[in-house]
């Protein structure tokens, strides 16, 4: 009687234990959470300047950027420092790309509430499902006091990211975009603390690059968001997405039904890595697919039947892969 006494309260002990560990690692997720809800709300609506230092694979450079929100409209530039006068500047949803080697705007509409530095707004616990999402415990990163955060991926069907951020603030002062082994594709650190000027004047954003008598290049135009020359509908299938993506939209169905024309153009997401799906007439298009990676970037391109399909994100190849495989008629 004794020992069996003595096997049942080791056992209670140990369910105690396992429950407190569950309970601590729930908590821990929720820590975690919250401290990306606040880096969303920083990286977007705060004033801040400073330059810092991107590196994809071997390659690296240095940028400033320069970002405001005021009356809520945000305002960004983006500059080159290596000499080449190339910048990027966002005003609410428009983006232009500045390229005075060539002699090149290209401009195009961006819905994504944030600027370069990303924000993962659609973090939600149906996307927590696929990613191991921690609190590592403060650091020091440039003098500051910081919060490490990971998002891990549970399997090789999308990236993962680290965060180290400013704890004061949340604004990260170095974020990596790493595969299912860990793996860093993309990094981008501030070289110093990122200014937080309470303002930032009209002249500070202003482009210095003189675009006169450059080639101005429509993105939209090429990737419109419905297709009239598309002689019937396409759309990524739900049941053959892989595990987690879903097809997110930005326009009401009135919208849809108004717009006259087949869509054209899909948001593909798990709520934390995003993928842009494009569908255009295949024309006199072969029946080859190809694939190129670009640091954290992969563009895959497929034929399906009259259409050409053509898949753009930070996702594995194979994801990119089987976001375009179960793009069907609908």
């Amino acid at each position: 009687m004794r020992q069996q006494t003595r096997r049942m309260m080791a056992a209670r002990l140990a369910g105690v234990a396992l429950l407190a560990l569950g309970v601590g690692a729930q908590a821990g997720q929720e820590d975690a959470r919250a401290w990306v809800q606040r880096m969303n709300h920083a990286v977007v609506n705060s004033n801040y300047d400073g330059v810092f230092k991107q590196r994809l694979g071997e390659r690296s450079q240095v940028y400033g950027i320069i970002h405001r929100m005021k009356d809520g409209e945000m305002i960004e530039r983006v500059i080159s420092t290596d000499g080449s006068r190339y910048e990027q500047k966002r005003k609410g949803s428009r983006w232009a790309e500045f390229r005075p080697e060539s002699k090149m705007v290209i401009v195009a509409t961006r819905n994504r509430s944030f600027g370069y530095i990303p924000a993962l707004n659609g973090l939600d616990r149906l996307a927590a499902n696929h990613y191991d999402i921690t609190d590592k415990g403060q650091a020091r990163l440039l003098g500051r006091d910081v919060q490490v955060i990971h998002l891990d991926p549970k399997d090789n069907l999308r990236y993962g990211y680290r965060f180290w951020l400013d704890r004061q603030s949340a604004l990260p002062l170095k974020f990596q975009r790493t595969t299912f082994d860990g793996t860093v594709l993309k990094e981008i650190a501030f070289i110093r603390p990122p200014g937080l000027p309470e303002t930032i004047s009209d002249d500070q954003l202003k482009v210095e690059v003189d675009a006169k008598g450059f080639r101005w290049v429509s993105w939209d135009q090429f990737t419109p968001m419905h297709n009239p020359k598309l002689s019937r509908a396409y759309v990524p299938s739900a049941a053959l997405l892989p595990a987690g993506y879903r097809v997110r939209t930005f326009s009401t169905p009135e919208q849809e039904a108004s717009a006259g024309a087949p869509r054209a153009r899909f948001y593909v997401s798990d709520g934390v890595s995003w993928v842009d799906v494009y569908v255009s007439p295949a024309g006199d298009a072969d029946n080859k697919t190809s694939s190129s990676i670009n640091g954290s970037i992969v563009t895959f391109t497929m034929r399906r039947d009259d259409v050409q399909v053509v898949v753009v994100g930070e996702t594995p190849q194979e994801t990119a892969r089987a976001i375009a495989e179960s793009v069907r008629p609908e």
